[in-house]
Formats: C-alpha cells, sequence, structure tokens
C-alpha cells in the first residue's frame, strides 16, 4: 500500500514526463517570437532597405572633404540616420494601418 502526501505550498506533480511552464514564461517566449517576426518584415520592408542604402551614401559622401572637427564631425554622423528613422517611422505607421484595415477611420490620412 502506498501513501501520497500532498503539500499546501506546492501543485501536485504533472503526470508524465511533460512539465508545463509557468505562464510568464510562456507569455515571455511568445512575445519575443512575435518581437523576431515583426523587426524581420520591418528591417525587410523596402522603406527602411531604401532609407539605409541612402544614409550610407550620405554618411560616405558627407565624411570624404571634412576636417575631423567635433561639431562637423557630430552632425556629419546624424544627419545620414535621419532617412533610416523616417523610413523606419513610415513602415511601422503602414504596418499598423495593414492590420487595422477593417476599420474605415483609421489611417485615412495616407493616400489610397
Amino acid at each position: 500500500m502506498t501513501t501520497t502526501v500532498q503539500h499546501r505550498d506546492r501543485p501536485p506533480a504533472a503526470s508524465g514526463s511533460h512539465v508545463q511552464a509557468p505562464s510568464s514564461a510562456r507569455s515571455r517566449r511568445a512575445m519575443l517570437a512575435l518581437a523576431v517576426v515583426e523587426s524581420r518584415r520591418l528591417l525587410r520592408h523596402p522603406a527602411v532597405l531604401a532609407a539605409a542604402a541612402l544614409g550610407a551614401v550620405l554618411l560616405w559622401s558627407s565624411g570624404r572633404h571634412i576636417v575631423p572637427v567635433l561639431s562637423r564631425s557630430d552632425i556629419a554622423t546624424q544627419i545620414p540616420v535621419a532617412p533610416l528613422a523616417a523610413a523606419a517611422l513610415l513602415a511601422t505607421n503602414l504596418a499598423r494601418c495593414e492590420l487595422t484595415a477593417t476599420a474605415p477611420t483609421t489611417c485615412t490620412a495616407l493616400p489610397a
């Protein structure tokens, strides 16, 4: 005859070898998987790719004939990043508009 003792401070052991992860760990894994998919979609958006190429060309062309003075170098490295930032915001907003395309009042400011 066997006796099982149940403790109040912990749940009983799961039957079988499959132990479920806590809900916080499952939601964290789901959130990370979604972040990976969405960041991959954002990085592959044509506007972001074009802005990255434009930023690289601007960075290369602005740094060719400038003497490395801190105030000039600071501006020369900030301006080429602006198209990339604008493209990331645009691509993110367009993705949000695609998700909410069923609502007629959202994203009406964008051209059709």
